[in-house]
């Protein structure tokens, strides 16, 4: 399966549309046993991340090298 990191980094706003995108991209990956994560996230993306569940279902760490760790574990 395919693994994908998402660097939110700079990203300072997302749309109810990006999120849907991020939230289609993770059921595909994980429908073909791929693994994905969410790092770098600015407090006002991750309280909407938090807000609409998607921290639920998606890892999301603080930092990318984390998130490479936790991905190749």
């Amino acid at each position: 399966g395919k693994k994908i990191i998402f660097n939110l980094g700079g990203l300072k706003y997302l749309n109810s549309k990006s999120i849907g995108y991020i939230a289609d991209i993770f059921s595909n990956v994980e429908d073909n046993k791929g693994k994905m994560y969410i790092c770098n996230c600015d407090e006002g993306v991750k309280d909407v991340l938090e807000l609409v569940g998607i921290t639920t279902i998606i890892p999301t760490v603080a930092t990318e090298a984390e998130a490479m760790t936790a991905i190749n574990a």
